[in-house]
């Protein structure tokens, strides 16, 4: 028994170094949070300055869009900075769908737009080639705020992980088939 504890223990230990699991990690951790504030709110949506963008673990991870009625003006009005790595750039203050690569924009505009729609949390994930090569694996959880004004707001927890080479690539050249 005591061998088998181990080895999960060991095997658990590989996972956090390898950053396998960490992605899922971050999204349960954002839902949580942003549950936990909208019950001490009372409210189906938690405002925005109820939100602890700088939570220890997430603050990296969060970013926030306002979405005007046309998605394809949704701007970004805050980032801890992994969503400006991800897309390449500074995102603050910019429309988000000059932003993202093109591949998966109009895809992230509709997610975002259901979410502010519909009012309820969503995680989902993607990939996309990277411009120099390889790929980017991404997840990410998308959660309703009260609006400010009438302008609808997300609040976005998102984490990444870059390949050199795509999956099947690599087998290739490992001399897999």
């Amino acid at each position: 028994m005591a061998d088998g504890q181990n080895e999960k223990r060991v095997q658990k230990d590989q996972f956090a170094r390898d950053g396998v699991g960490c992605e899922r990690r971050v999204m349960g951790l954002a839902l949580g949070h942003w549950e936990e504030q909208r019950l001490l709110c009372g409210q189906s949506r938690p405002p925005l300055e109820a939100m602890a963008l700088n939570h220890p673990v997430l603050k990296t991870h969060f970013y926030v869009v306002k979405m005007p009625p046309n998605p394809r003006d949704a701007q970004v009005i805050h980032c801890g900075g992994t969503l400006s790595v991800l897309c390449g750039q500074d995102v603050v203050g910019q429309p988000l769908f000059h932003c993202l690569p093109r591949s998966i924009a109009s895809e992230r505009l509709d997610y975002l737009s259901a979410v502010a729609s519909f009012k309820r949390p969503m995680a989902e994930s993607g990939e996309f080639d990277l411009p120099g090569g390889g790929i980017a694996y991404f997840r990410e959880a998308l959660m309703p705020l009260q609006p400010i004004g009438t302008t609808a707001m997300v609040l976005g927890a998102i984490n990444c992980r870059f390949e050199r080479e795509k999956p099947n690539q690599r087998r290739l050249s490992m001399g897999w088939q």
